[in-house]
């Protein structure tokens, strides 16, 4: 037999050998659900951080390829137009 003390009230309770594996049983049980719980919520955690994270770099990737591609794009037109300016000679419009 053994004497259990209620946390709330203070009463002894005395239960036997079963009842007390029982009753550790359900309390380890608890425990460890909550610590699953928990854990799984910092892995959930974890993961949509490390989502985010991918988002904003292929955002970032994206936004450096469009400006990437703007700056080409005006190098060349001022390089063209810069060859037309200055006569060019026959190469400055290759026939089409």
């Amino acid at each position: 037999m053994s004497e259990i003390k209620c946390p709330e009230c203070g009463t002894v309770f005395t239960v036997d050998e079963s009842d007390h594996l029982s009753i550790v049983r359900q309390v380890r049980d608890a425990e460890f659900a909550q610590e699953i719980d928990a854990r799984l919520a910092l892995e959930r955690d974890a993961h949509e951080q490390q989502r985010l994270a991918r988002e904003a770099a292929s955002a970032l990737e994206l936004q450096k390829g469009r400006s990437g591609k703007g700056r080409a794009d005006r190098r060349a037109y001022r390089t063209h137009r810069g060859a037309c300016a200055g006569g060019g000679g026959p190469d400055a419009h290759p026939p089409a």
